[in-house]
């Protein structure tokens, strides 16, 4: 069985390839016995925009980061 939804994530578009922004860029904080995912995912574009500037500082950011539409899927595989 899968599931997949839509989602807006922050790509960095670094030329380092640092790729997507984490959820601890913006000092949130997870749960320590969860597994999930590290990106900082967003429901709509504007929020997600709204983040983009913290992201993109001068200094020691990324300028070129963008906000993109993602989509993630959570499979589960049969028991055996």
């Amino acid at each position: 069985m899968s599931e997949r939804l839509t989602a807006w994530a922050i790509d960095t578009r670094s030329h380092e390839g640092h790729g997507f922004i984490g959820y601890g860029w913006f000092g949130w904080k997870s749960h320590p016995h969860t597994a999930g995912c590290p990106i900082a995912l967003f429901r709509t574009r504007a929020i997600a925009r709204a983040h983009l500037g913290s992201v993109k500082h001068v200094n020691g950011g990324f300028p070129r980061a963008a906000a993109v539409k993602v989509q993630v899927t959570i499979a589960t595989e049969a028991p055996r």
